[in-house]
């Protein structure tokens, strides 16, 4: 029990708004408030992300050196606090101060995870005495009280202020580390513990974490394993990797029981699956198939892709009863050549319909990358999603059948044609008097890896004026005019733009893209890779007059643009273009840069895209964006 937590005080003490000091301390610490899975409630700590004008703030909440002793000035009343009798178990004044490029997020996660682990390592969990809980308790109280008494300072003031933002970032961190010792969560009825679980294990950002996640409730104590352990629906979401080793996941996949299942498989270059590794493990897996939900598969070779498929007829075969919704086949070998020893070529040329050929009424996300199956043959119908990729002109479907697959999904909300779509017409006559599919419900378009002439045939077969997130990718020719003048006028909701490789060579190209831009003016996401300054350029055109801008205009081309990312771009360009911007009166809010391209710049090279985006704070709206990663303002844009 630590001398903190008692109502002492000290005559000692400063104002919240101070800068005398070097240090931020918690005003409670513990050398044996530890609990031990520390690393479990790092999502908890995520709440305590601070505003924004905190995060470009670039000093910290005094205290005096010794600890956090510091005094509130409230209504004509002071909130004094102890100072902390542990050295060391603080934070430098620094530590609140996000570095030049790093993203702040991240930056406060870390902040969070060093500060609890420093107060969480010598906690030593054991049964409480009534009286320390009624010492914890107090101790929470008081916590709350601080907190409540920050929020109502900050109140008092017209804009946040920086300091007592980090103060109370750190007495909310404090708060969220501790609150939980007096806790009696073994005592909640199981159903109640179980949905706590789900929430744990279902919120985690990506599969690893969500595997991490389970481990930890099974390792937590004897009651949490049996809990979870008997709750089949905490395990039916299942990932098979690093083969040929899935004993753990076989493990899982026998808790899942009867529930729904969510199965994951990933091979790797280095360890493919086999024709015969991929036979034990869909044998196994499909004496479950009826109740498999989600099934996506990611192999390197041509015979486990194959195989799989041809598993799949025994949903007709045998008349199974069916829960699948999604099913995603990713062949990340070379693409449209088939190199393999388990199947023939006569057999890859019988192509076998998805499913046997019978309906499955819960089916709504398709996915095949790299491989295909007997569109004819395959009824996909009511579809959600549609996503085909990598595919041989003779092996995609017909016209005919494509448009039909449109037909028969109204509510598509997701569209990838990469590198393929519907064969190629054989003449003329075929695509004459044909109108475009609407399709209202389309949020979601991918379309790229194609010729000028093959993409204006595609686009051409459907309208969807509801898309908020297109990109476009690869689009091969020296004139793209004929394409972005088909597309004009047909995307007109626009948010977020992703435009892959993209090179302006001709007026005529440069005409149409601009006509193009001028349909989309709720345009406000922009991310670019290896794209040229043509491109760039046409944004700082004036949208009326069609010729540069030359001074601040309300009619500047995607006057909304807010956000740019960056991958592959010459930095000093897009600071020239960013100055430009904000002088035409469209200044950016932000620019993202992807971490690949951020590690290959020196800080002498970054320094003019911060200077050009520094704000009236001091601060550079720059921020790096790790792989894989979605910014908030785009995932808000999509809502």
């Amino acid at each position: 029990m630590d001398v903190a937590d008692t109502d002492g005080s000290s005559g000692d003490t400063h104002s919240v708004a101070s800068s005398s000091s070097s240090s931020i301390t918690s005003r409670e610490s513990h050398s044996n408030d530890q609990n031990p899975s520390n690393e479990s409630r790092g999502s908890a700590l995520l709440a305590t992300q601070p505003t924004s004008s905190s995060i470009s703030a670039p000093n910290a909440v005094a205290s005096s050196s010794s600890g956090f002793s510091s005094q509130v000035i409230t209504g004509g009343q002071r909130l004094r606090v102890a100072p902390s009798s542990i050295p060391g178990r603080h934070l430098t004044a620094n530590a609140l101060t996000v570095p030049p490029g790093a993203n702040p997020y991240q930056h406060y996660r870390a902040v969070a995870t060093h500060y609890e682990r420093q107060i969480t390592r010598d906690w030593a969990p054991k049964p409480l005495s009534p009286e320390e809980i009624l010492f914890y308790r107090n101790a929470t109280l008081r916590r709350l009280d601080r907190i409540h008494t920050l929020e109502a300072e900050q109140m008092r003031h017209p804009r946040p202020i920086t300091k007592i933002e980090q103060a109370l970032f750190m007495a909310r961190l404090d708060y969220r580390i501790r609150f939980y010792r007096i806790f009696r969560i073994n005592d909640l009825p199981t159903e109640i513990l179980t949905n706590i679980f789900h929430l744990v294990a279902w919120s985690a950002p990506d599969p690893r974490a969500a595997v991490s996640a389970r481990l930890w409730l099974t390792s937590t104590c004897r009651h949490w394993r049996t809990v979870a352990i008997e709750d089949s629906t905490l395990w039916n979401a299942i990932w098979f990797r690093k083969p040929p080793n899935f004993n753990q996941a076989y493990t899982w996949f026998e808790r899942a029981g009867n529930s729904a299942i969510d199965i994951r498989i990933n091979d790797t270059a280095e360890q493919p699956l086999t024709l015969e590794s991929t036979s034990q493990l869909i044998g196994r897996l499909f004496e479950k198939l009826s109740n498999i939900r989600v099934l996506i598969i990611v192999v390197q070779d041509w015979d486990p892709a194959l195989f799989i498929i041809h598993a799949l007829r025994r949903v007709a075969q045998e008349n199974l009863p069916m829960v699948m919704e999604r099913f995603e086949l990713h062949r990340a070998g070379s693409a449209y050549v088939q190199i393999g020893t388990g199947y023939e070529p006569s057999f890859y040329s019988q192509t076998v319909p998805l499913f046997g050929g019978v309906t499955v009424p819960s089916f709504r996300y398709l996915s095949l990358n790299g491989v295909h199956v007997d569109w004819k043959n395959s009824p996909l119908v009511n579809l959600n999603a549609f996503d085909i990729r990598r595919m041989p002109l003779e092996r995609v479907p017909t016209l005919e059948r494509f448009r039909t697959i449109l037909k028969n999904s109204p509510n598509l909300t997701k569209m990838i044609m990469d590198g393929a779509g519907p064969q190629w017409p054989k003449s003329l006559s075929d695509v004459t008097g044909l109108l475009p599919i609407a399709l209202p419900m389309l949020k979601v378009l991918v379309i790229g890896d194609f010729s000028v002439n093959y993409g204006t045939y595609l686009v051409a077969q459907f309208s969807a004026p509801n898309v908020l997130d297109f990109t476009l990718m690869n689009l091969l020719g020296e004139d793209c005019s004929p394409f972005f003048n088909r597309l004009t006028s047909n995307l007109p909701s626009i948010r977020t733009l992703t435009i892959h490789t993209a090179e302006i060579t001709n007026e005529q190209s440069a005409i149409a893209i601009f006509k193009w831009l001028r349909t989309v003016p709720h345009l406000t996401y922009l991310r670019v890779i290896n794209v040229r300054q043509s491109f760039l350029n046409l944004l700082l055109f004036d949208s009326q007059l069609m010729r540069p801008a030359v001074s601040s205009t309300k009619s500047l081309l995607c006057n909304k643009l807010a956000y740019l990312e960056i991958h592959s771009v010459d930095v000093s360009l897009v600071a020239v273009w960013a100055k430009k911007r904000r002088s035409l009166g469209s200044p950016l809010r932000k620019i993202y840069i992807g971490a690949e391209t951020f590690s290959s710049l020196t800080q002498e090279q970054l320094a003019p895209l911060r200077e050009a985006m520094r704000t009236p704070q001091g601060t550079s709206a720059v921020q790096i964006l790790a792989h894989m990663q979605k910014p908030s303002e785009e995932e808000e844009l999509l809502k």
